[in-house]
C-alpha cells in the first residue's frame, strides 16, 4: 500500500472514530428561548449534544431539548395534561419516550467492530535492490482500532443513558407550585422550531 492512501485511511479513520461524551447538566445551562402563559415560564435549549451524538441528531430528523419549567401559576401543574408544548400557535409537541430517545441518539458501538477486517492490511516497502517486503501492521490497527472504539463508545453511551435517567421528564410530570424543574425531553422534527408554552 503506498503511504499516500494509507494516510488517507488513516484520516478517514479518524474521522469515523466513537466521540466523547460532555454532561449537559440543564441546571447548569444558560437558556436562550423563553415563552409563558399564565405565569407558568418554558425556558429551553436546542443544539446540547456533543459530536457523533448531534450527528445521529440530524440524521435520525430528532431533537434532545433541555429545559426548564417554572410555576409561578398558584397551583401545582401536570406535564401534557395542564400545560402543553407547541411549535408556535398550533402543533402540538408529541414527547418522545425515553428509550426511543436513547436508542435513536446512541453511538452504535457494534458498528466499531468492522474496524477488524483491517486486520489483514499490510504495507508494502521496497527494500531498495528491486525487491519488497510485506509489513503486516493490520494485525495491531485492526484489533486496536475494533477495541478502543467500542469500549470509548460503550463507556460514553452509558453516561448518556446515565443523564437521561436522571434528567427525562415524562409527560404526566407534576410541576409544584412555585418550583422550577430542570429536565430533558425528545421530539421528532428535523427543524429547530420555536416553542410555545401554552396552559390550560
Amino acid at each position: 500500500m503506498k503511504p499516500q492512501i494509507l494516510l488517507l485511511a488513516f484520516t478517514l479513520l479518524l474521522g469515523s472514530c466513537a466521540s466523547s461524551y460532555k454532561a449537559i447538566n440543564p441546571p447548569g445551562l444558560t437558556y436562550l428561548s423563553k415563552s409563558t402563559d399564565k405565569s407558568v415560564t418554558l425556558e429551553y435549549q436546542y443544539g446540547i449534544l456533543p459530536g457523533k451524538y448531534a450527528k445521529n441528531e440530524v440524521e435520525n430528523d430528532f431533537k434532545l431539548i433541555a429545559i426548564k419549567i417554572t410555576n409561578n401559576s398558584g397551583h401545582d401543574v401536570v406535564l401534557d395534561k395542564d400545560i402543553r408544548l407547541y411549535f408556535g400557535d398550533t402543533t402540538k409537541v408529541l414527547l418522545t419516550d425515553k428509550k426511543l430517545i436513547y436508542n435513536r441518539l446512541k453511538q452504535q458501538s457494534n458498528f466499531y467492530l468492522l474496524y477488524l477486517a483491517l486486520t489483514t492490511v499490510a504495507l508494502n516497502l521496497d527494500k531498495g535492490d528491486g525487491t519488497n517486503y510485506f509489513v503486516p501492521i493490520g494485525y495491531v490497527v485492526g484489533p486496536g482500532l475494533a477495541v478502543g472504539n467500542f469500549l470509548v463508545a460503550t463507556t460514553v453511551n452509558h453516561r448518556f443513558k446515565n443523564e437521561l435517567n436522571k434528567y427525562y421528564i415524562p409527560p404526566g410530570t407534576i410541576i409544584k407550585n412555585n418550583a422550577t424543574l430542570y429536565g430533558l425531553i425528545g421530539i421528532k422534527t428535523w427543524k429547530y422550531e420555536a416553542l410555545t408554552l401554552k396552559v390550560d
